[in-house]
This record gives C-alpha cells, structure tokens and sequence, in this order.
C-alpha cells in the first residue's frame, strides 16, 4: 500500500506557528526563486515549499530539520523534486493563499484551487457531461464546487504524470467513484494508466491527491494543519 505523507499550510494573520522567517523556510539555492517571482506570487510560492517541506520532514521521521535545510527545485518539465532524496517523490500546489504538499515513494500528485465560478466555454474544454455525472453525484454542493472539483482531480494526475497543462484535460478521464476515492482513466503514450484520486473540500478550497491504482488505495497520513504569517509571506529577502 502506497503511503504518503501530505502537509496543508495557510496564510494567517494570526494563528499557530506565524513566527517563521523567510530564513527559517527557504534553502540558500532558493533565494533566487523568490525574489525573482512578483510580489502578489510570492505567498502562494512560499505556502506550497513550506507544504511540502513539513510533509517531507513527517515522511522521513525528522521532526527537527530545519525547513531551511531541505532543498525543492524543479525539473525541466516543471515537476518538483526534493534535492539529495532522488528515489522519493513530491507534488506541490498553492490557490489564493493556502499551499497544499504531498511525498511518498511512488509518483503523486496533488491539486488545490479556490471554489470559484468558472465559465462554460471552461466546463466544455475539460469535461463531458458524463464525468460531471459522476462526480455530482458525490458532492451536496454549488455548480462551482462541482467544477472545482472536477478540475483539481485531473490536474493532480496530469502532475502526477508529469505532463501538467501540456495535455488536453479531457484526455484525463473519471470514470467511477468508490470507497471515497475516484477511479481516473488517462493515456500515456501507448498506455492507458489507472489512478486514484481523493478529493475534499476544506476552507473554501478543493484537494485532490492522485496516485497509481496499481499501488492500490493509498493510506494518507496528514501532517498537522500549519499556519505562516501575513507579514512573512510579504517579506523582501
């Protein structure tokens, strides 16, 4: 059974843990990342690395490293990838201030958006009327949360597979639902290959996971919900 360790990290202007500086969060070789990103992008960036660093801590059993030691960069294809853990992997994804991250030992992906409305011509380009079918029939909530949702699903595994935006979400097909997960069908070169995917809505936002179905339903284990401060997420390094 596939486990993986996943981290959900909030800006707040109050809160638990808002007293890390951005030198107790970023590596020396990511410096640079930041200050090249705009100043609205930053918060998002910086709530997805500290994500996916406390879910990489969790995942190794080292309750003590410091943020600051772990180093994410990313692949040519956008992918993130932890420096000097090259058999592990990682996902990470930020919407409107809050990061969510995922590590384990078999290729993930994870999605996060803000419930919001999305227009028909969007609807019609990522799904057909019968995925829709599936996933309302799962979900007691608005039009736009139902899109949300069915977006976040396929953008996780379109990460998981490395591929991202470079593909036609539609290619990226659900087809069941089952003991809380739902069954996604999508093509890889000659192959068509299975995943799960577990989706929830939380503060407003839709998560999905999505992970192999040949690994079987995976076992998540979530890293305490964490929290960085308004004031640190604005900082100039």
């Amino acid at each position: 059974m596939l486990t993986m360790r996943l981290s959900h990290v909030i800006i707040s202007e109050v809160g638990r843990d808002t007293d890390l500086s951005l030198g107790d969060i970023l590596h020396p070789h990511e410096v640079g990342v930041y200050n090249r990103l705009a100043g609205y992008a930053r918060a998002d960036w910086l709530c997805g690395r500290v994500a996916v660093k406390r879910a990489y801590r969790d995942y190794v059993c080292k309750q003590n490293l410091a943020l600051s030691a772990v180093e994410v960069a990313n692949k040519r294809n956008g992918q993130p990838y932890i420096c000097n853990h090259a058999d592990g992997y990682c996902s990470i994804s930020h919407s409107h201030g809050q990061g969510l991250a995922a590590v384990a030992d078999h290729p993930i992906g994870v999605d996060i958006e803000k419930i919001r409305p999305h227009s028909r011509e969007l609807v019609d380009y990522i799904v057909d009327q019968r995925e829709l079918n599936v996933v309302a029939r799962t979900i007691q909530g608005s039009t736009d949360q139902l899109v949300t949702t069915v977006w976040t699903i396929k953008e996780a595994v379109m990460k998981a597979l490395g591929f991202g935006l470079a593909i036609a979400p539609k290619s990226v097909v659900i087809s069941n639902h089952q003991k809380g997960f739902y069954t996604v069908l999508a093509r890889c070169k000659t192959r068509v290959l299975e995943w799960y995917v577990y989706s929830v809505v939380c503060d407003g936002c839709c998560f999905s996971i999505a992970s192999l179905l040949s690994y079987g339903q995976p076992k998540l284990d979530w890293v305490n919900q964490s929290f960085i401060s308004t004031a640190t997420a604005s900082d100039e390094y």
